[in-house]
């Protein structure tokens, strides 16, 4: 059982994101922007809790243009698949058209158990199509991204696009510590190239078993309504 520690109860306050072009996660009341800077647009949110605690919130953003090639080309093949099962189908396929995930943390917490429950969340999933030994190569590259740094303050967000076999890695610096420093360091992106962890990281978040079912149904629900 993996046991969430949070190194310091402080909620995320998040009047300095707030803007007038956001949606709030309901729960955490965090901001998401309607689009990111890599043009892609907001489809929906929701928080991934932990042993009763909401330990960030979750978006998801999509290339709306991509995504509509691939709802057509999935029509003209079969016309008698719903426009759910379609939508299901392709977030759970990192090969139909590219996806932004956005966590913003609602706790300070420290970054290594930040990445061990993602990492958690991806081994049952990874454990039969690649070895042990290439799952503790995956997770000792994922906590390589956090740079060195220990704590994560309160509001950072981390961004993971997904798009075939590769997925972007971006954190960016917010939130402060109680003495007016943080140890987010500089942002920075780096790429992790590999099929069957970008496919196990989008059934984390989109499968039947996703880690928040909140975000999955509302980005599903979402990518509806833009149609």
């Amino acid at each position: 059982l993996f046991f969430i520690i949070l190194e310091r109860m402080e909620s995320y306050n998040d009047e300095a994101s707030k803007c007038e072009e956001a949606i709030y996660e309901p729960v955490t009341n965090i901001a998401f922007p309607y689009s990111l800077s890599n043009e892609m647009i907001f489809v929906g949110c929701g928080v991934r809790s932990k042993l009763f605690i909401n330990v960030y919130a979750v978006g998801t953003y999509i290339d709306k243009t991509k995504f509509k090639a691939y709802y057509q080309d999935q029509q003209k093949n079969d016309s008698t698949t719903n426009k759910h099962e379609i939508i299901q189908n392709g977030l759970s396929n990192p090969n139909a058209f590219p996806r932004t995930l956005r966590i913003v943390t609602n706790y300070s917490v420290s970054s290594s158990t930040l990445t061990s429950g993602i990492m958690d969340a991806l081994r049952p999933r990874l454990k039969n199509v690649i070895s042990k030994t290439e799952i503790k190569s995956l997770h000792t590259r994922l906590m390589s991204l956090n740079d060195g740094v220990k704590k994560l303050v309160a509001g950072t967000e981390v961004e993971m696009k997904i798009d075939g076999d590769t997925m972007y890695h971006r954190r960016k610096n917010s939130g402060d510590e109680d003495d007016g420093k943080h140890e987010n360091g500089p942002e920075k992106i780096v790429m992790i190239q590999h099929k069957e962890f970008c496919v196990a990281l989008c059934d984390v978040y989109y499968g039947t078993d996703a880690v928040s079912l909140d975000h999955r149904n509302s980005v599903i629900q979402g990518i509806m309504d833009t149609m």
